[in-house]
């Protein structure tokens, strides 16, 4: 599908020789069998796609956004105000709310398409059920402060603006 300046894919692929179409129907259609016992064995990997560039897989998306954030978290003895630039599918914010420190996230990206998908098609990325509170959705964290807006120049309307942590998710 073509959302703004970009096309975004999304497939549903089974993992093989771990999966088959046989065992997803299985379990899909039998609620007691062992593949239906084991929904996160056996359902398809979600892989997404931005212009033909892989972004994201449901197999390996934890690692990659726990490296992609931890680091630079850790680095930081204190981290109160983040900055999260090119968020992409909203992975990235739900690692960052993991620091309890963590005050302030601005995520900042011209482009919320992405985003929006993710909502629908990846909810896990915005699951946010390990904070306290009634808030699930991490997009709903009050500590979020969202601006849609070119990066550069956002950050030259905003040179007074200071982070603890900048994190760049920029392919």
């Amino acid at each position: 599908m073509t959302v703004g300046p970009d096309r975004i894919d999304i497939y549903d692929v089974l993992r093989s020789p771990y999966q088959t179409l046989e065992s997803y129907k299985r379990m899909l259609k039998d609620n007691q069998s062992y593949e239906a016992q084991q929904p996160k064995v056996f359902e398809p990997d979600r892989i997404v796609f931005t212009n033909g560039v892989l972004q994201s897989r449901r197999s390996s998306e934890a690692a990659f956004y726990e490296m992609l954030v931890h680091p630079a978290m850790f680095a930081h003895d204190n981290p109160k105000r983040v900055a999260v630039i090119g968020f992409g599918d909203g992975a990235i914010l739900r690692e960052t709310l993991k620091h309890k420190s963590v005050e302030q996230v601005f995520l900042i990206d011209y482009d919320y398409d992405l985003l929006n998908l993710t909502t629908t098609h990846l909810p896990e990325y915005h699951d946010c059920s390990f904070l306290p509170g009634d808030n699930k959705n991490c997009l709903q964290d009050p500590r979020l402060v969202t601006y849609n807006d070119d990066v550069e120049n956002w950050f030259l309307e905003n040179t007074n603006v200071m982070f603890d942590v900048i994190i760049l998710d920029e392919q």
